[in-house]
């Protein structure tokens, strides 16, 4: 059996901006744009987020 590890980074962050002022919000979007690996961003702020990624999935009228 081969087993194969693999060191990943990956930051995921639901809802950050919340209760944040906007100048806390300004640093928020300056570090998640130099980070330098892959991030998940759940957010419900298209102003916050559209600058800072690369793709986008809109997920609408969803009963989990």
């Amino acid at each position: 059996m081969y087993v194969a590890i693999i060191t990943s980074h990956l930051l995921i962050l639901d809802e950050p901006t919340n209760h944040l002022d906007q100048e806390i919000k300004k640093a928020l979007a300056k570090a998640i744009k130099n980070y330098s690996s892959s991030a998940i961003l759940v957010c419900h702020e298209p102003d916050f987020y559209q600058e800072l990624v690369d793709h986008i999935i809109k997920i609408e009228n969803c009963n989990f």
